[in-house]
């Protein structure tokens, strides 16, 4: 059975970037075959993902089902997005809200974010062709 955790989601408009947070741990980068997720592995327990970064996010879903893009996991998660804001003098504010997403793979969470963050702001017509494919997940190599 697959365990389950929270997932902790940011979009980055202006790079987009997908950031997600599984666990606040030292991490060492690797990436995915597909070459633009950059998998952040546990710097004592380099066997456990603890955070991705996806680069040109807008890129990613037409390649969502293809082998290698992205990192197997046998976890579920429940999804909480973070939005981040910094004040001209440099202060940071972190505002966290539960999606009402829960128990969703990671295939599911990066839809939602899909849907949530670009096409949402298309107009009706775009958005309303998205469908979802499922397809099983491959394993993707750890850095040594």
């Amino acid at each position: 059975m697959a365990s389950r955790e929270q997932l902790d989601i940011s979009y980055y408009a202006d790079k987009d970037i997908l950031d997600i947070i599984i666990e606040q741990s030292p991490s060492v980068v690797g990436c995915t075959e597909w070459g633009r997720i950059l998998v952040h592995y546990d710097k004592n327990r380099r066997d456990r993902i603890v955070g991705l970064e996806i680069l040109d996010f807008t890129d990613l879903v037409p390649h969502l089902h293809k082998p290698g893009v992205l990192p197997k996991l046998n976890t579920h998660f429940d999804v909480v997005e973070t939005e981040i804001s910094v004040d001209p003098d440099g202060t940071v504010h972190r505002q966290t809200r539960d999606t009402g997403l829960h128990d969703v793979t990671l295939r599911e969470a990066l839809e939602w974010a899909y849907r949530h963050y670009i096409l949402s702001r298309l107009p009706a017509p775009y958005y309303a062709h998205f469908e979802r494919q499922p397809a099983p997940s491959v394993p993707v190599a750890v850095p040594a």
